[in-house]
């Protein structure tokens, strides 16, 4: 989901619903009914509803304030909790929250920036994510994430047989791409790998 499509989301809910209980309080099908356009509809609500059952449950509250105080592991224990909650969505919460210095980082976003050299597979995530914050400044770190998380699952994608990087704007500096273009070229093919993807 794009950041625009989350805009619109939340958007639509607030404008639609009195507040976060009665979201909470609604049934599947009004929340479906507020949310037509939402990519996979059955799971966004789904996952909105759990996310408020937990918190009501647990506090009594929506508003997000029992974080205050806790540590970031803390947070992160907590929030664990959830079911169907990405780690990545934790970052968020810590970055937005509580102002913890994290760049978020989703699996698909992972996968990209090892694709095109960034990181080797073998540095630990806890790793990969202290030197992002050394390297992306405080007002850009929400794009960055959007960014790769949008090429990662639209473009860098997990199955190598479906990629087409000659479509990538990355590719003139993906060390992927780099190494299945020589490959291509000493196996005298102009494709990278399948039907889909080709070497330009």
């Amino acid at each position: 989901m794009s950041r625009e499509e989350a805009w619109n989301v939340f958007s639509r809910l607030k404008r639609e619903f009195v507040d976060w209980n009665e979201v909470r309080v609604s049934s599947v099908q009004e929340l479906l009914r507020a949310l037509p356009e939402a990519d996979d509809p059955l799971g966004l609500v789904s996952f909105v509803k759990d996310v408020l059952a937990f918190f009501h449950a647990s506090h009594h509250t929506l508003n997000g304030d029992m974080l205050d105080g806790l540590s970031p592991s803390e947070v992160r224990r907590y929030l664990g909790q959830i079911q169907g909650i990405e780690r990545s969505t934790v970052d968020l919460v810590l970055r937005m929250k509580l102002s913890h210095p994290i760049v978020p980082l989703e699996e698909n976003s992972l996968r990209a920036m090892v694709r095109l050299g960034l990181f080797s597979p073998s540095v630990p995530r806890s790793q990969v994510q202290r030197l992002l914050n050394d390297l992306v400044r405080d007002d850009e770190v929400f794009s960055f994430h959007r960014f790769f998380i949008e090429h990662g699952r639209s473009v860098c994608i997990e199955d190598e047989g479906e990629l087409e990087c000659s479509r990538c704007r990355l590719r003139s500096a993906c060390a992927h791409y780099a190494r299945a273009r020589r490959r291509a070229e000493r196996n005298g093919t102009r494709s990278l790998r399948g039907r889909r993807s080709r070497v330009r």
